[in-house]
């Protein structure tokens, strides 16, 4: 069990410039407050953190995260009532997960 504050969920971001995902792309920028009562009833509470990482597994299948993919991670970690530290682990685990 990791001892301390917890950490960011943001890894170290690559050097290169970030080529935003067609997802991304695609996807219309909503406040949080809308999307907060779209999702309601969507994803039962148990499950909140298996979906949450599958999200992070998918946008870490290129090594790394944009900009974008952490702001559309940071809101979906407090959609989904996900809290910091298991969020961190979450993505420390698929960093390891997705490096090769």
């Amino acid at each position: 069990m990791r001892r301390g504050p917890p950490r960011s969920i943001e890894p170290q971001i690559h050097k290169r410039r970030a080529v935003p995902s067609a997802t991304m792309m695609s996807v219309p920028r909503q406040s949080v407050s809308s999307l907060r009562k779209r999702r309601r009833g969507m994803v039962p509470k148990e499950l909140a953190a298996t979906v949450f990482a599958v999200a992070i597994d998918l946008m870490l299948a290129d090594g790394h995260l944009s900009a974008n993919e952490q702001e559309f991670i940071n809101n979906m970690r407090v959609l989904l009532n996900v809290d910091s530290e298991t969020a961190a682990r979450i993505v420390d685990v698929l960093t390891i997960k997705n490096a090769g």
